[in-house]
């Protein structure tokens, strides 16, 4: 992979207008879904696996959030970068893009 598929959103980025959900057109409403990532911008799908989870669980406790650290542990497997603007996650030993 490379460019943008690389790249895990978290939340809060569709407030920047990124989003692999779908133009972020209105915050308050729900996106487009994931089939509008995958056909218009070309974001694969990245499954949640058992092995991710165990991972998240092993992770130290700096960040509380499990959805969070959920993600920080596939950009770790995966060598992912994630966009955020929490500042708790470049706690961790993960790339982030900070936005």
């Amino acid at each position: 992979m490379s460019g943008i598929a690389e790249v895990i959103a978290v939340r809060g980025a569709a407030q920047h207008g990124v989003s692999a959900q779908g133009p972020a057109s209105d915050p308050g409403r729900p996106a487009a879904g994931p089939p509008y990532a995958r056909r218009r911008l070309a974001f694969p799908s990245l499954p949640v696996t058992a092995a991710h989870g165990v991972r998240a669980g092993r992770l130290p406790l700096v960040h509380e959030d499990p959805f969070d650290r959920l993600l920080i542990a596939q950009a770790q497997a995966h060598r992912l970068a994630l966009v955020t603007r929490n500042a708790l996650i470049p706690q961790y030993d993960v790339t982030v893009v900070r936005v």
